[in-house]
């Protein structure tokens, strides 16, 4: 008779297996659009520990010292349907940059010619005062850690809205030792497409992707592909109230006072109040 194991007990010793497919189905994730100055200051705080001021900051330097952002205070994701030309010139000016980790994307971008008229992309009717921010035709230097961070940020953004989608195929496997079956769930990429920006950190764009999610990454196998398992360790989990608000989390919803109201007759007010402090566009064009 095999002695009590405690939850926590790890089992060791090599066993061999088999994989099998439950199921698989093309899945294709486009970028994120291009940000407005909510949406980077999110994904600043995510990414970096910036605070929404923080980044606010850093961008207003990047645009009015070093000229190379475009208005940071704007609510918009797209591009004026005019801008084609202007965009293909960025892409320019970031091939021929000295950002050798940036570089070589803008060089496909033009050479694939990736560029091109679209709404998702380019839309006037989704262009308020300013629209999104993006790297200006002029290669900033002599930039602080921070302001670097944050300007490679945005160009990554910019880079990626331009690629094609990564393609996966969400996979359900079932592997099979020592007369027990195990399923699997999780994502097979086939072609990283926009994700091949991001390098290392691509997995923290795919929605989903922690381990243990149905949305993490597969090793690729053939269908009875032999596997050995070398550790087995159960785990004991609980589930969990959803996590705290940080400042990130709360950027979004406040931007509109208003939609967190549950009274109409608070509702319209707080949104024409928001609407009314937001901060004045400087006299300036669209850049």
């Amino acid at each position: 008779m095999e002695p009590t194991r405690s939850p926590g007990h790890r089992r060791r010793g090599a066993r061999q297996g088999r994989h099998r497919l439950g199921g698989v189905q093309a899945h294709h994730q486009a970028s994120p659009l291009l940000f407005d100055l909510t949406s980077l200051q999110r994904e600043a705080n995510g990414r970096f520990g910036f605070s929404a001021k923080t980044t606010l900051a850093l961008a207003q330097s990047l645009y009015e010292r070093h000229k190379a952002l475009t208005y940071p205070r704007t609510d918009s994701r797209a591009l004026p349907e005019d801008y084609v030309p202007v965009v293909k010139d960025t892409m320019g000016m970031l091939a021929s940059s000295g950002m050798k980790h940036l570089a070589p994307f803008a060089r496909q971008a033009m050479d694939e010619n990736y560029v091109k008229p679209s709404k998702r992309i380019f839309d006037n009717a989704k262009v308020s005062d300013h629209f999104a921010i993006i790297p200006t035709l002029q290669a900033p230097s002599g930039l602080s850690d921070a302001e670097q961070r944050l300007y490679d940020l945005v160009v990554k953004r910019f880079l990626s809205v331009f690629f094609p989608s990564a393609e996966f195929m969400v996979t359900t496997r079932i592997s099979q030792a020592v007369g027990h079956s195990f399923k699997t769930e999780g994502k097979v990429l086939i072609k990283p497409g926009w994700l091949a920006i991001w390098g290392k950190e691509a997995a923290e764009e795919v929605a989903d992707a922690k381990e243990g999610d149905k949305g993490q990454s597969l090793v690729p196998v053939k269908p009875g592909e032999m596997v050995r398992a070398e550790v087995v360790e159960p785990k004991a989990l609980k589930t969990r109230p959803p996590a705290r608000y940080s400042e990130a989390t709360l950027l979004a919803p406040w931007r509109v006072p208003g939609n967190w109201s549950r009274t109409t007759s608070c509702a319209k007010p707080c949104r024409k109040r928001a609407w009314a402090h937001r901060p004045p566009a400087p006299p300036s064009s669209k850049a």
